[in-house]
């Protein structure tokens, strides 16, 4: 027990700040997003693991599911300090959800997705 606060304080004297971009990616589903981004009440197919698993019990059959997008920003920033760029290319976005019923009213649902990232270099 006495090691615990000696490696907390070495843990937190490692640590040092972390630099992201914080964008959140919550584009999976197609469906979901020509209605808004509206899919919590209302997604039964193998992404509402993500938008909400409640759901999955309520599909038919089973589902899969493969999205993608590529991210290509173009921006340049003037400022009291000069004019940069941008330096990062395009990054793609890609997420797979996959559903399939156990018994009545349940189901298994499993789904990889990165839901942030994005770095930027300037």
């Amino acid at each position: 027990m006495r090691k615990i606060p000696g490696l907390l304080l070495l843990a937190l004297a490692l640590t040092g700040p972390g630099h992201g971009l914080g964008i959140e990616f919550t584009y999976h589903d197609p469906e979901v997003l020509a209605r808004g981004n509206a899919g919590v009440a209302s997604n039964t197919n193998a992404s509402a693991v993500y938008y909400n698993p409640a759901l999955l019990g309520a599909g038919v059959g089973s589902d899969l599911l493969v999205t993608g997008y590529v991210l290509d920003y173009k921006v340049d920033h003037t400022g009291p300090g000069g004019h940069t760029d941008l330096k990062d290319g395009p990054a793609v976005a890609a997420s797979a959800f996959a559903s399939t019923p156990l018994w009545d009213g349940a189901s298994f649902g499993l789904g990889f997705y990165s839901p942030f990232g994005q770095k930027n270099e300037w």
